[in-house]
This record gives C-alpha cells, sequence and structure tokens, in this order.
C-alpha cells in the first residue's frame, strides 16, 4: 500500500474515533444537564470553561508543530518529541494550579475546585495531541482512534452510573469531574505508555526558542479555534453570575458538536496541503475549492434549519423541565445566532487554512489576535446591557468581520476571488431557500427528526438539480480515492 493511501487510511479511522468521542461526549453532558437542571449546569459549564480556555496554553503551538514535523519525516523528530512532553508537563502544571486559585478567589471555594478537578483531566488529556503526532509519524493512527472512541464510551458509561445516585446537586458535580477525569486519564495512559514504545523522546533545550519560534502560529491558531465560546462563558460568570452559563452553554453545545465537521475536513487534508502547496500548486487549489463549496453547502442549510426550529430543538435535547420560559426564549435566540455563527464559520475554517499551509501564516495571525481582542471587547461592552445574547452576539459581529477580512486577504494573495464564489452561494441560497419554506410551513406538524430528514431531502434534490454537482467534483474524488492526485 502506498504511503499516501496509509495517511489517508490512518487519518480516516483518527476522523472515526474523534467523532465517536465528540458524538458520546455531547451525550453525557447533555445527560448531566437533564440530570442536574438549569443552575447546577451553569456552575458545571463554567468549570469546563475555564479550564477550556487554557487548553491551547499548555504547549504554545509546539504539538501542532511536531504534528507537522511528523508529515515531513523530520530527523530531529525525537528530539521535538521530547521538548514539547517537558514544556507540556511544566505548563500544565503551572495551569492547573493558578486556575483552582483564580476560581477559589475570584467566583467561590466549590467552584475554584471543581474548576482544578476538570481542569487536571483536560490538561493531561491534552497530552493526545504530543502522542498522536508519535502515531502519524509510525503511521499507527488506528489505535489512537480506537482509545479516542472508548474515551468517549467510558465517560457517556459513567455519567449514566452516577445520575441514578441520589446524591446532592453539587456532589453530583464533583462526581461527573471524576469521571471525566478518569475517562481521560485511561486515554492518556494507554496512549502515552504505546507512543514511548515508538519513539524515545530526547531532551535538547537548546533548539526549544528555534521550535517556540515555528510553533508560534500554531499557537494562535489554536486559540482562534478554542476561544470564542469558552471567552463568553467566562465574561458571563464574571459579570452575571456562574448559573446564568447555562442559557448560554446549552445551545453552546449543540453547535460545538457541529463544527467538529469542518474540522474533520481539515485534518483530513492539512497533510496533503502542506505536501502541495509547493510542489503541486494546482492540486493545493483544486483541493481549497473543493472543501469550501462543500462546507458551504453543508453550512448554510443547517444554520437555517436550526434558526427555524431553534425552540423546538432545544426542548427536544434538554428536555422542556429544563428551562423555564424566559431561559428558553433567551436560549433559543442565542442558538439562533449561533445559527449564523455555524455558516460563518464553516467557510472561515477553510480560508483559515488555507493561510496555515501556505506561506501566508503571519497575515493570519495578526488578524486572528485582533479577533480575540474584539471579541472580549464587545463583550465587556454588550454583556451588561444585553446579558447572555449580548455575548453570543458579539461572536456573531466578529466572525462576520473575520470572514470579510479573509475573502479579501485570499483575493490578494491569489488564493482564491470572491466571483469565483458567487455561482456555489446563489445555488446554495436557492436550495435553502426551498427547503427553508417546506420545514417553515411544516415545524408545528411534524417531530424536528422527520423535518430534518424530510429537509435535507429536499435540499439535496434542489442542489442537485440545479447543477451543483459538478464533473469536475466528481473526477476530483475518485482521483483523491484511487490516490491519483
Amino acid at each position: 500500500m502506498s504511503s499516501v493511501r496509509t495517511t489517508a487510511l490512518n487519518i480516516a479511522s483518527l476522523l472515526f474515533g474523534r467523532l465517536g468521542y465528540r458524538i458520546t461526549t455531547a451525550l453525557a453532558l447533555i445527560l448531566i444537564a437533564r440530570t442536574v437542571e438549569h443552575e447546577a449546569y451553569g456552575i458545571f459549564t463554567t468549570a469546563l470553561a475555564w479550564s477550556s480556555v487554557t487548553l491551547s496554553l499548555n504547549d504554545l503551538g509546539l504539538s501542532t508543530y511536531l504534528l507537522k514535523t511528523a508529515s515531513k519525516k523530520d530527523p530531529e523528530f525525537s528530539t521535538y518529541f521530547g521538548n514539547t512532553l517537558s514544556i507540556q508537563i511544566a505548563l500544565s502544571t503551572i495551569i492547573c494550579i493558578l486556575l483552582t486559585c483564580i476560581g477559589v478567589v475570584a467566583l467561590s471555594p466549590t467552584l475554584g475546585l471543581l474548576i482544578g478537578l476538570v481542569s487536571f483531566g483536560q490538561l493531561a488529556y491534552e497530552f493526545r495531541k504530543t502522542f498522536r503526532a508519535v502515531f502519524r509519524s509510525h503511521q499507527q493512527l488506528k489505535s489512537v482512534a480506537f482509545t479516542e472512541l472508548a474515551t468517549g464510551a467510558v465517560f457517556l458509561i459513567l455519567v449514566f452510573v452516577i445520575t441514578q445516585l441520589s446524591v446532592e446537586k453539587t456532589t453530583l458535580l464533583f462526581w461527573f469531574a471524576g469521571a471525566s477525569v478518569c475517562a481521560q486519564l485511561m486515554n492518556i495512559t494507554i496512549l502515552g505508555i504505546q507512543a514511548l514504545r515508538l519513539e524515545r523522546p530526547h531532551l535538547e533545550l537548546n533548539i526549544l526558542p528555534r521550535m517556540l519560534g515555528a510553533a508560534k502560529h500554531f499557537f494562535f491558531y489554536n486559540i482562534f479555534l478554542l476561544l470564542y465560546f469558552q471567552i463568553d462563558q467566562i465574561l458571563i460568570s464574571l459579570i452575571i453570575s456562574p448559573k446564568a452559563v447555562a442559557v448560554y452553554s446549552a445551545p453552546a453545545q449543540i453547535i460545538n458538536v457541529l463544527l467538529f465537521i469542518p474540522l474533520m475536513v481539515f485534518q483530513a487534508t492539512t497533510p496533503f496541503m502542506f505536501a502541495w502547496f509547493d510542489v503541486a500548486k494546482e492540486k493545493y487549489i483544486k483541493l481549497l475549492n473543493l472543501q469550501w463549496r462543500y462546507l458551504l453547502a453543508c453550512s448554510v442549510p443547517i444554520g437555517v434549519g436550526i434558526s427555524i426550529l431553534a425552540t423546538h430543538i432545544l426542548q427536544l435535547v434538554y428536555g422542556a423541565q429544563f428551562f423555564d420560559a424566559p431561559t428558553l426564549s433567551d436560549s433559543a435566540s442565542i442558538l439562533q445566532l449561533f445559527a449564523l455563527f455555524l455558516m460563518l464559520r464553516f467557510s472561515a475554517v477553510v480560508l483559515m487554512n488555507a493561510l496555515m499551509t501556505s506561506d501566508n501564516a503571519r497575515i493570519r495571525m495578526r488578524f486572528q489576535l485582533a479577533a480575540v481582542v474584539g471579541n472580549v471587547l464587545l463583550d465587556l461592552i454588550l454583556i451588561p446591557y444585553l446579558g447572555v445574547i449580548g455575548a453570543a452576539l458579539s461572536t456573531v459581529v466578529v466572525e462576520t468581520l473575520v470572514l470579510i477580512i479573509l475573502v479579501v486577504t485570499h483575493a490578494r494573495v491569489g488564493l482564491a476571488r470572491a466571483s469565483h464564489m458567487l455561482p456555489t452561494l446563489f445555488r446554495v441560497i436557492v436550495a435553502t431557500i426551498v427547503m427553508g419554506v417546506a420545514v417553515f410551513l411544516l415545524r408545528e406538524l411534524l417531530p424536528v427528526i422527520v423535518l430534518s430528514i424530510g429537509g435535507a431531502c429536499i435540499y439535496l434534490g434542489t442542489l442537485l438539480l440545479s447543477g451543483f454537482f459538478t464533473a469536475d467534483d466528481r473526477t476530483l474524488f475518485v482521483q483523491f480515492r484511487k490516490n491519483s492526485l
């Protein structure tokens, strides 16, 4: 089997594992929400937000840089591996202690301890990215996929068992956090033992400055991916209260699951885009355009469907007892704003990834930083006046500006042209309008699941009739499958 096809199969296995992990983890969080109900779930998701916001800090982008060196067979890989591990261990320890202290002082002793427990598990779990680079270097990602699936399944099973206990809600939150830590430590223990058998790490701190310089672009990229929802939740917990976070985090969790779609596409195509940019520019552009067209075609109908069915979806997922009338109204409005964010983010991720895999990482890093700062400033302005809805509105405004800047930037550097995007955009909008009208008229008559399936069929049929699926697309898919790109 060729090396490229082996890489593709390994990546497919990894994506399958990550998808399974995302789904089982989302189900576990929904089960937690249904068990502890609104206010306690807000406290739990506040702890998750405080711990998650620091995850990109525990390796300063080195794990992503290690992944790049693995795909390029760098002879210094074992040294990069050892240095990355040492940085992760040191920073993870410091971050976990700091987060616990900040939580105790700024929020409450109980919430501070919960943040510390959740942070311990999540920071440990982040080591999987470093170990994953080792498995990718040795083309053995199938074991990683199995471990990912097992981690999500164990967490879901433990959560289900805990929901059967008759204990006070605050105690339940610590049990749920402990279940998460157990599953994450199981994952890292298995992956760590296997990775160290495959690759012996070496420590050479004299090359660490060079590594950090090369990894800084990945560091800012990871911040861009992670910070939006987490920053909003942290500021809501500080400006309003941790209990109010549930109004925001309930719809955010639904969108978070869907955001895995562009991330999955990115992880599948990144090794090829890194390899092709310098040696096969035409193939690079074709793959970039293919990603954008199909992610746009995927995101717009999903976003419109969520907007129309926002209230029905929230009640289906979390149960009618989770919300009272005011919180349901606010969460539905936030979910509608997030539906717009979803449409913007799918396209933005493709264009952002193109900058990362080309020679334009500095450009991307500058406005990524500006986007994060802008989101924080808008949150500080809007949350005191509009409450949790202000946080969601801030996210949508910033993402809109980001996408506009990305399109202009790509046109300037020659990676894409707006005029080439218009035919695809027109077909997608027409098909979405046809689907949206049907779903809107039937929204009170049919269950959400039936509407979703029927809407998807109407949308795909309209796309097919509009000529969206071209012969070039089919050729590219066939070539990719046959490893002849």
